[in-house]
């Protein structure tokens, strides 16, 4: 169980360790949906991602279907509200294209289960 004394959490990364930390906080935004618990929900839509120098972990290369609008429109909101990435003026790295159908790939490969057990862990 998740600890009452825990707010949140800060998922951080460098270059591409920033772009799997931008991958994880929204695959943790995602888990959340499903879980009960409200002290380890808190936890995990207060969760934080702080990157240095990372490329574009996901970019929508095309028009999302209007069945995933509101998803869209969800996830952008709460990456605005939570996700910081910090760029060095000269860095090319955070200018590099984001690839959608990889970071989708990794969204759909690991369950949610999976994802709300190691959150669980959490003391």
């Amino acid at each position: 169980a998740v600890s009452s004394d825990i707010d949140g959490v800060v998922i951080t990364g460098h270059s591409l360790g920033g772009a799997m930390a931008q991958i994880a906080a929204l695959t943790m935004m995602r888990a959340a949906e499903k879980v009960e618990d409200d002290v380890q929900k808190k936890v995990i839509m207060n969760a934080r991602c702080v990157t240095l120098g990372a490329p574009h972990a996901f970019k929508l290369l095309t028009p999302p279907a209007d069945y995933q609008e509101d998803l869209r429109k969800k996830v952008l909101s709460w990456a605005e509200q939570n996700m910081i990435n910090y760029v060095h003026n000269n860095d090319i790295v955070p200018r590099l294209p984001g690839f959608a159908e990889f970071v989708s790939k990794v969204l759909n490969s690991v369950p949610d289960a999976q994802v709300l057990a190691i959150l669980g862990k959490l003391t």
